[in-house]
């Protein structure tokens, strides 16, 4: 209402994803940027980790998700024609590692949500790591390797360098 958006407003949440939900938004904004050349398409990004804090919770995971993640907001405008300057999206897929629900979620107990993480996900990008090159080759006909710049949201220095190791990334041109 206080931004004027006419009544044929699309509006689509995406709740539930943790992470990914960034990844998600970006590829169905791409979606509906494309059905036509003039569309323009507002995320906003809105997470309240803080909601999740358990004080009386000692598990390791519990102070990693204390550390990591935190409560924030953005947003930006995505469009899908050539006159605006800025990054452009050339190409979006999706990939879901079966059998990898245990990896990072939040238990639901009487005193809310507990998060929890397990170590199988350090072992997962030996996994992901191929899928993530063939996406790459369709999308851009390159090797990730050849990529101007990598963005990779991963929770720390380990998985981070699990990347650069299967995907052949050169090292100094990652930084943590």
């Amino acid at each position: 209402n206080d931004l004027g958006l006419p009544n044929s407003t699309i509006q689509l949440p995406i709740a539930q994803l943790g992470c990914v939900a960034g990844a998600a938004a970006i590829n169905r904004a791409h979606d509906f940027a494309t059905l036509k050349a003039d569309n323009h398409v507002l995320i906003v990004s809105l997470e309240f980790s803080s909601l999740c804090y358990q004080p009386d919770d000692t598990k390791l995971h519990s102070f990693i998700s204390a550390a990591l993640f935190g409560d924030a907001v953005s947003a930006c405008v995505l469009r899908a024609d050539d006159k605006a300057k800025g990054f452009r999206i050339k190409a979006t897929d999706s990939f879901f590692l079966p059998k990898s629900e245990h990896f990072i979620k939040y238990d639901v107990k009487d005193t809310g949500f507990h998060f929890t993480l397990d170590k199988a996900v350090m072992n997962s990008i030996k996994d992901v790591a191929p899928v993530i090159e063939r996406l790459n080759q369709a999308g851009y006909q390159q090797n990730c390797a050849q990529d101007d710049f990598f963005i990779f949201h991963t929770g720390g220095r380990k998985i981070l360098d699990e990347l650069v190791r299967h995907l052949d990334l050169p090292s100094d041109r990652v930084l943590a």
